[in-house]
Parts: C-alpha cells; structure tokens; sequence
C-alpha cells in the first residue's frame, strides 16, 4: 500500500480497522479526520510534513516500528518527482500521490518525504496541482533538484 500508493490496498486495509482507532490517531496527530464535508485538499503540506517529522523523530510510535514505517517509505517506485532531482545513490522515505481533481482536467501529484544525505538529512514536500502530469513531474524533480543543490554548497 505504502510504496506503491495502491488506494485499494489503503481501502482493504481500511476496512480492517476499527474507526474510532483511526480518528484517535488523527486526533493525537492533530490531523483533519475527513468525513463527507471536508473539502478534497484538506491536507496541507504541514500536516502532510508532520508525518514524517513523527517517524524521522520517533515521537509518536517507537523507534523501532518508527524505522519499520519509514524503511516501507523507502521503497517507493515513484522516480519521476523528487528522487528524479537527487543523485540515484541516495535513500530517500517518500510518499506520493495522484489524483484527478475538480473534473476530469486537473490533476494533483504530491511527493513528500526524506532525503538522508549524508551530511544532513532533509525533509522536502511538494503538491501540485494542474492540467499536465508531465509538467508537474517536471516541477517536483526541477524543485527537489534546486533544494538538493542549495544544501550542497
């Protein structure tokens, strides 16, 4: 689910869990829990932030299922955003996403997560929103790839 951003696996998985379990964890993380009436970009890029902050720190669960969670992140096949902008040898623990959103035109694609390079790790989370997949790809990697060599100098 995690690696692929398989939404039907999150479903399956969703449907395993005890509600009230999931709106506590929300609650405890200061997430929006949605419901039917919450807007369809309700998460922000700070909230969205916060999730890795929690893991890369170990604040919410411990360090070792902390490092469990991130190591699924690590493995995502998504290499058109922000790893496309970062040397191939680093580890990077990133979770993206791709919608359709407000008619079948627009699209979302985000890319948030880690870059652990060597000399400092960094958080970086970039959503988009437009009608060309490709160029806001384009605009993840160009981004990513500007941070990457700022912090390099």
């Amino acid at each position: 689910m995690v690696s692929l951003s398989d939404n039907l696996a999150f479903k399956v998985l969703l449907n395993k869990i005890e509600p009230n379990w999931i709106k506590k964890v929300h609650k405890e993380l200061d997430l929006v829990y949605p419901n039917n009436n919450t807007p369809e970009d309700y998460i922000t890029v700070k909230s969205y932030a916060g999730l890795f902050r929690v893991l890369y720190n170990a604040t919410y669960l411990n360090e070792a299922m902390s490092q469990k969670a991130l190591n699924y992140l690590t493995k995502s096949d998504f290499k058109l955003g922000i790893q496309a902008g970062i040397p191939k040898n680093i580890t990077t623990a990133l979770k993206f996403g791709i919608r359709s959103s407000d008619g079948p035109e627009l699209k979302q694609v985000h890319d948030c997560g880690i870059i652990y390079e060597a000399r400092r790790p960094y958080l970086l989370c970039i959503m988009t929103k437009g009608e060309n997949m490709q160029q806001l790809t384009a605009i993840i990697k160009n981004v990513s790839e500007l941070i990457y060599k700022s912090l390099k100098d």
